[in-house]
């Protein structure tokens, strides 16, 4: 098995083990909601609208706590108390919007020990007062955070729907910019400062893999580790300070990426380290994810 294939394997493990520290809690929320979703279908089955909100009604109060909170971001911050304030909530959204046959949405995971992200997909039909308006699915960005109690019942929704601007440029939407580059710099960099795993590194660079450190080319996952585990194994803290940052390219055909890095560390032997190293990257777009395709280190100080 080679270190590629290995490092993905490993993932895998990681991530089926971070999920399943409770697996019967992981299952119960996502089985709320699946109920939570299910739930809409009897507002249209009944012989009308009002019986049919007050099935929906009775269901719907089961799954949230009394003192739970919807919390609904659109043009504003509109906050429900309790489970009556949670109906009110959705009574407030079918007087605006109506979902179309395309409707679905995905568990997203956990984006905390007890709060699940989902996203929703799909046209929407908007109500407004010169008219009818349809929101097609690329025309919104609609996201939904559950938080459980312990008892497993919804102690806070919150409810982001973005309708995004049909008169922005798209191609600037869709296209990564000079600053998502910046950021994904910083974020490689961060990962340094606080030492991180070695797969959030791995996942960041670009093969055929073409890295050059000091005194140790990177020419493989293997050639990586092996440079990273000389790092963790020496050095006890340290940061990085990024200076005279320049990016230049497009999405098409890559950022070439220039900077100075300060870094100060404190290694297992008490020794203090303070330099300036110059730095020049190949950024690439591969598989939906930024990554590094070329990286040359040098120190200037």
């Amino acid at each position: 098995m080679n270190i590629r294939t290995f490092f993905f394997l490993l993932l895998a493990l990681m991530s089926t083990q971070a999920s399943a520290q409770d697996p019967q809690t992981h299952r119960q929320h996502a089985d709320t909601i699946n109920a939570f979703f299910s739930q809409y279908s009897l507002i249209g089955k009944s012989d009308s609208e009002e019986k049919g909100m007050e099935a929906f009604a009775e269901q719907r109060m089961a799954l949230f706590s009394k003192d739970s909170k919807t919390i609904v971001h659109e043009d504003a911050r509109t906050e429900y108390q309790g489970r009556e304030g949670h109906i009110q909530s959705i009574k407030d959204w079918f007087a605006i919007y109506s979902t179309q046959d395309d409707f679905d949405y995905e568990i997203k995971g956990n984006v905390g020990s007890n709060t699940v992200k989902v996203e929703l997909y799909g046209t929407l039909q908007q109500s407004l007062p010169d008219g009818e308006k349809t929101v097609t699915p690329d025309a919104h960005k609609w996201t939904e955070y559950f938080t459980f109690d312990e008892s497993g019942l919804i102690e806070r929704l919150q409810i982001d729907m973005n309708l995004l601007s049909d008169s922005y440029d798209s191609h600037a939407r869709e296209q990564l910019s000079r600053n998502d580059v910046a950021s994904f710099v910083y974020q490689w960099f961060a990962g340094f400062d606080h030492q991180r795993e070695s797969g959030f590194f791995l996942q960041r660079i670009a093969e055929p893999v073409d890295m050059y450190y000091p005194d140790f080319p990177v020419k493989s996952y293997d050639d990586f580790l092996r440079w990273y585990k000389g790092v963790t194994d020496n050095i006890t803290w340290n940061a990085h300070d990024i200076q005279n940052l320049s990016i230049s390219g497009n999405q098409d055909e890559g950022w070439q990426v220039s900077y100075d890095v300060v870094w100060k560390a404190t290694a297992k032997s008490g020794d203090k380290y303070d330099m300036r190293v110059h730095q020049q990257l190949r950024v690439v777009l591969q598989q939906g994810q930024l990554k590094i395709a070329k990286l040359h280190a040098e120190v200037i100080e």
